[in-house]
């Protein structure tokens, strides 16, 4: 006799799809949203941005010289504001104002950040500088052997 479906109509056998759709474990539940600890990780461990273009050698030396000392300030204030953020985050800690302390933190983070890209501006400069030297020596020695 034939096996009967509940309608009362011949049931067919299985097919090898439903077997396996029976058979196939549950797809697996989505991952969970990234936490803001996971998230501030993922940014922190992300490589630091490109060092910005070289400073094209402008014909004036005396421009150079400028922006490298203007640069150069720059770095001495943006050091000086992290120290003294450095400083406010410990008497924080040691206040046990650890709200205050991680605001500071982020404050003493962004100083650090842009000390480091003065630096490399600065950095780019003095190459410019270097190159203009060495371009304004290769043209006296070449007049000399005219």
């Amino acid at each position: 006799a034939t096996p009967t479906a509940p309608s009362g109509e011949a049931a067919s056998s299985p097919t090898t799809a439903d077997v396996a759709e029976r058979s196939a474990p549950p797809p697996p539940p989505p991952p969970p949203p990234p936490t803001e600890e996971a998230t501030a990780q993922r940014e922190a461990a992300a490589p630091p941005p490109p060092p910005p273009p070289p400073v094209p050698a402008p014909a004036d030396p005396a421009a150079l010289r400028l922006r490298r000392d203007e640069l150069a300030a720059q770095l001495v204030d943006a050091k000086a504001r992290e120290q003294a953020t450095e400083a406010a985050v410990e008497a924080a800690v040691e206040a046990d104002d650890f709200e205050r302390a991680e605001e500071l933190e982020q404050q003493r983070t962004l100083a650090e950040a842009e000390a480091k890209e003065v630096e490399r501006e600065l950095a780019s400069v003095e190459a410019a500088q270097a190159a203009l030297s060495e371009l304004e020596k290769e043209a006296a020695d070449a007049a000399e052997g005219e």
